[in-house]
């Protein structure tokens, strides 16, 4: 009996050794967004790659707050009669990391009945170009610890014009 025991035993530990890890194509977390190196910044750093957390988790913020947020962008944003056909709602999510630069930009566009759209290349460039230019992010921390969070804000666009931003 001890023998088919070690049999089975080494013929598992076989077989196992044998097997190949399968790199999956998905991200380990949904949400994740992996570095593109066509899109990201090359020098951007993550404090830990494997832990970017949500921002409501660990209080990433700007500086002065949301409301001085929402002044900077309306502040930044100029109309220009080439996006008065832009309507619709736009979500640009970005990891700002525990040093409070951003990188890793990604955009969501859907039309007011959230069905997929698209916004005009140029407008969406103007709009990211926006948040890019955002400098007095606090790193978002939980006791004493700052780490890498993941970061949105979703504006609401009427005839070319930011009608609401949120968070």
């Amino acid at each position: 009996m001890k023998i088919y025991t070690c049999i089975f035993i080494i013929l598992n530990l076989l077989i196992l050794g044998s097997c190949k890890k399968v790199e999956s194509k998905f991200p380990e977390n949904i949400g994740d967004i992996n570095f593109d190196p066509s899109l990201d910044r090359k020098d951007f750093k993550l404090c830990d790659s494997k832990n970017i957390v949500q921002y409501y988790s660990v209080n990433t913020d700007y500086k002065d707050g949301r409301k001085a947020l929402y002044e900077e962008i309306y502040d930044k944003f100029r109309f220009n009669n080439d996006y008065i056909t832009q309507s619709g709602i736009l979500t640009v999510r970005f990891v700002v990391n525990c040093e409070g630069k951003t990188d890793r930009f990604r955009v969501m566009e859907v039309d007011k009945n959230y069905q997929e759209k698209n916004f005009s290349p140029t407008f969406k460039t103007y709009i990211v170009d926006i948040i890019k230019s955002l400098s007095d992010w606090i790193p978002g921390e939980k006791d004493g610890k700052k780490y890498d969070s993941y970061m949105y804000i979703t504006m609401q666009i009427g005839d070319g014009m930011i009608k609401t931003i949120t968070p």
